[in-house]
């Protein structure tokens, strides 16, 4: 499986498609290939709480944003700690299409994120290019860019796990 195809894939979804379906997709994707017990066990965790934090912690930064020259909020996740998550505020941005994310290692300030153990634990047991890794992600993806849609920042906002290249966009430039 190449999970960087369905990544973009899933980045396309994020643009056009209502969130709910995205999750829906994933799910029904991972019980085809992961199977049912693995994709009900991550659609039945409740990320209430986290997208709670998550809110909570996007409202600072973009209060910080505010503050700075920023061209964009960055928020990244760490799959292998906790699913830990940092707000990073960028002065740099360049849209999807120029292929270029190196804008996001140049940021102005960080807040610490919320971290999501429950899904961290799911992930120890399965690969990075799984069909459970690529469910993980966009059920994370999905409740970010909810809470972004609430929050409504007015410049990019973008998410993305550690070292994940390229960097996925919450909605189009």
């Amino acid at each position: 499986m190449d999970i960087f195809s369905e990544l973009d894939n899933m980045q396309e979804l994020l643009f056009e498609s209502d969130l709910e379906d995205i999750e829906d997709r994933y799910f029904h994707w991972c019980c085809e290939k992961a199977g049912q017990d693995q994709a009900e066990q991550i659609r039945d965790t409740d990320l209430t709480r986290y997208e709670g934090e998550l809110q909570a912690a996007l409202k600072k930064a973009v209060s910080a944003a505010n503050k700075k020259p920023a061209k964009a909020i960055y928020f990244e996740y760490d799959m292998d700690n906790l699913w830990d998550g940092t707000f990073f505020i960028c002065q740099e941005y360049n849209p999807l299409a120029e292929e270029d994310d190196e804008w996001a290692c140049d940021w102005l300030e960080d807040l610490s994120g919320p971290d999501l153990k429950e899904f961290a634990e799911i992930y120890k047991e399965a690969r990075f290019d799984s069909p459970t890794a690529v469910y993980l992600i966009a059920r994370t993806a999905a409740a970010f860019t909810r809470q972004c849609r609430i929050v409504n920042f007015d410049k990019p906002s973008c998410i993305a796990f550690h070292d994940q290249d390229p960097i996925m966009r919450t909605k189009k430039d």
